[in-house]
């Protein structure tokens, strides 16, 4: 609470501030059916008092369009109300004028944009802008139309809010377009609406804090007639009296007293989807509230079944038994979205163990109905478990006196039957508990307070797995500790899908954890244990990360009934666990035994040889084939009488592949009856094969003469093929 004298100077200042803002001024307030308000003359509408301006504006620099609005005089430009939204003017042609049918318009050399639709024209029609930021339009002394009914994206002090008015945010700063988010009356709370989605309530549902917003904003949207303690409150509204001093929080731990003049305030729908309620306030804008504050003040921002704190990262999670739907995109980034139970609650011998995990929330909101036959919380969580369809139950203290005639309070009982939604916890506000009712697998273990416990971190021998048995919860207290060498250590959150978990060490060892080695010391673990230590200390946390955990482990089959695909037997180290079935191979990250990648060697070698078998068979098949074709070809030539000495032809297809001039000389070739020569001697001894040496032309090519280096003459028929057979002549 402010001193007195900082109340009397800051009344001062807003004195001061009144005074200024009700001089006179010399400008125009009306418009006439004959004197229109004109761009390209550079005209404007002020006020009476001199608080509110009208006229010709481009949002933002460099921009060609021109919108009719109404911001304050003399002041940084606040734009409250826009005419012409969809329809700018894109040059200075502009005016705003009662045209000749006798409405409202805004006009240009090319187009005409209507902002009253009245039927019968009048002659003495007159637009005037009041004081107090309303656009009157007047035939005569009778109010025809009025802007304060037809609000763009800004609420005024002098507006009442109905359920037929609405907020609309601008596109963009530059753009007063609709845009995505709407506030407006829903019955007797206040939302946003994203689109077609709540986006924000004034009441959340089941909350401790029963109203988000200020009872000050609640009066300036009643018009000033109801929702305001007025032995708290001094009356206001009227032009005699334009301050009001309120005690209003501005943060979880201070009260401040604001005296404001009311005039220069208002309610903002921003583009970016908070309601702003913003006033003029030692030389500036000074915003007082908004809402949404942060990602869980948005309604059901992490979805149904998953609670939103804005101290752990992530901020959505599930609630335990249920697992998230898909992953989507929000204005504030990635979240869960929905989340659905992860197995249906069974009715057998084999069913999921059914327990109630007590959440601390801020807010909740889900079908309640009353359960007046509980008498206490005991059969009120029997009655709950017995209900299929109940998934969580509250209770509240009431008074007894009126059934039993004593004053005993007991609490009433309150069964939820639908979805969970908007479950968020806010840091420094009080709580209600809510008992949600989670299926818990035969190996999970149960919630530690509002800390939920993932698979395969273990608090005892008859939940997750042994080898990450490290950790205790103390029921009395709540207290989730992580067990260590050096000591327990307090949990303060547990992120299941990066496999971490933080802890909170000592005061006194808090200044000496700069870098990890030195974490490493103070938390000391055992070198087999599955927890590493990932991040140094920072602010008295260190960060710490466990590995993906082998199959299950199991004593009978039934262990392994939450785990599809597995069958519980023992390997060659003797431990029995719920090893996956054929085709199967157990992941460690997903937690499940998982088809495709997990096809076992054994099929993958049988696979490999079967396709080596097919390849060989096929080559061998090709192979054989063409044995056959050879040894035909070989016994038709026999039974011809052609070999291949004999016929040059032949031998030069079963050598197809050699040149003559790897051919062997002939002395190399003794043994051969008929003598071979070199290429390059035959080309010299024939030139070339010139035409000059060209004998004639026999059956299978030209016969050339030539002459070796010793005078010795030969004749060369030259075939057609690549080998040629040399004939010599005396």
């Amino acid at each position: 609470m402010q001193s007195p004298t900082n109340t009397i100077s800051v009344f001062f200042y807003c004195t001061i501030l009144v005074v200024c803002l009700s001089h006179q001024s010399d400008a125009r307030d009306t418009i006439n059916t004959s004197h229109p308000l004109r761009d390209d003359a550079n005209e404007s509408l002020v006020s009476a008092g001199g608080i509110f301006e009208l006229g010709f504006f481009t949002p933002g620099p460099g921009g060609n369009k021109r919108y009719v609005g109404i911001w304050y005089h003399n002041m940084p430009r606040r734009v409250v109300w826009v005419a012409n939204r969809y329809n700018p003017v894109t040059d200075s042609s502009g005016s705003f004028a009662i045209a000749e049918d006798g409405n409202l318009k805004v006009l240009s050399n090319r187009t005409a944009f209507a902002i009253t639709d009245l039927k019968n024209a009048g002659v003495n029609r007159t637009v005037k802008l009041m004081d107090y930021g309303n656009l009157k339009f007047f035939d005569g002394r009778s109010p025809l139309w009025q802007s304060f009914e037809h609000p763009t994206d800004t609420f005024l002090p002098g507006m009442k809010m109905n359920d037929r008015m609405f907020l609309a945010s601008w596109s963009n700063p530059t753009d007063p377009a609709f845009g995505d988010f709407k506030f407006r009356k829903d019955q007797e709370l206040y939302v946003i609406e994203n689109r077609s989605n709540t986006y924000w309530r004034s009441e959340s549902g089941i909350s401790i804090i029963k109203n988000k917003m200020p009872d000050a904003v609640a009066y300036l949207l009643s018009g000033f007639n109801e929702g305001l303690d007025e032995s708290k409150y001094p009356s206001f509204g009227s032009q005699d009296n334009r301050t009001i001093s309120f005690d209003f929080t501005r943060s979880s731990n201070r009260n401040v007293t604001w005296l404001f003049n009311y005039t220069v305030s208002g309610l903002l729908m921003s583009w970016t989807g908070e309601i702003q309620w913003y006033t003029w306030f030692d030389g500036e804008w000074t915003s007082l509230w908004s809402e949404p504050q942060d990602k869980c003040s948005v309604y059901n921002f992490c979805g149904k079944f998953s609670i939103c704190d804005s101290n752990r990262d992530p901020q959505c999670n599930c609630l335990p038994g249920y697992q998230s739907v898909s992953k989507v995109d929000s204005n504030y980034g990635d979240y869960p979205g929905d989340c659905e139970k992860r197995k249906q609650i069974r009715r057998d011998n084999n069913a999921n163990q059914s327990t109630f995990w007590n959440l601390h929330l801020t807010n909740f909101w889900a079908s309640f109905l009353p359960f007046d036959e509980a008498r206490n919380k005991t059969e009120c969580e029997k009655e709950c478990l017995n209900n299929s369809k109940c998934v969580a139950y509250y209770t509240s203290e009431k008074d007894n006196a009126k059934r039993t005639g004593d004053s005993d309070v007991v609490p009433s009982c309150f069964i939820g039957t639908g979805d969970l939604e908007n479950l968020c916890r806010v840091d420094g506000e009080s709580r209600v508990q809510l008992n949600v009712r989670v299926d818990l697998k035969a190996r999970d273990c149960k919630p530690c307070d509002d800390i939920m416990i993932p698979y395969p971190l273990s608090t005892g021998p008859n939940c997750g797995d042994p080898l990450y048995s490290s950790f205790d919860c103390d029921k009395s207290t709540g207290i989730f500790q992580f067990q260590t060498l050096s000591g327990n250590y307090s949990v303060l959150n547990i992120n299941k899908e990066n496999r971490t978990f933080v802890i909170e060490v000592n005061t006194e060892t808090a200044n000496s954890c700069d870098a990890r080695n030195l974490s490493e010391q103070i938390v000391k673990l055992n070198q087999s244990s599955p927890f590493t230590v990932t991040n140094g200390c920072y602010k008295r946390r260190i960060e710490i990360s466990w590995k993906p955990p082998l199959e299950p482990s199991c004593n009978v089959s039934g262990d392994c009934r939450d785990w599809s695909n597995s069958s519980c037997h023992a390997r060659a180290n003797g431990m029995s666990r719920c090893y996956c079935d054929q085709e199967y191979q157990w992941n460690g990250t997903s937690l499940n035994c998982v088809q495709g990648t997990g096809r076992s060697l054994a099929r993958w070698l049988k696979d490999v040889i079967i396709i080596i078998a097919i390849f060989a068979a096929v080559l061998l098949v090709c192979c054989f084939s063409y044995y056959l074709y050879r040894r035909k070809n070989m016994t038709r030539r026999k039974g011809s009488g052609e070999n291949s000495e004999e016929n040059p032809v032949l031998w030069s297809y079963e050598s197809s592949d050699r040149q003559v001039s790897d051919l062997m000389d002939e002395e190399n070739k003794s043994g051969v009856g008929v003598p071979f020569y070199s290429w390059e001697s035959i080309l010299a001894a024939t030139e070339n094969f010139s035409d000059v040496h060209k004998l004639g032309r026999g059956g299978f090519g030209p016969v050339y003469k030539g002459m070796f280096p010793g005078g010795q003459e030969i004749a060369v028929k030259r075939y057609s093929v690549t080998i040629f057979k040399i004939l010599n002549s005396t």
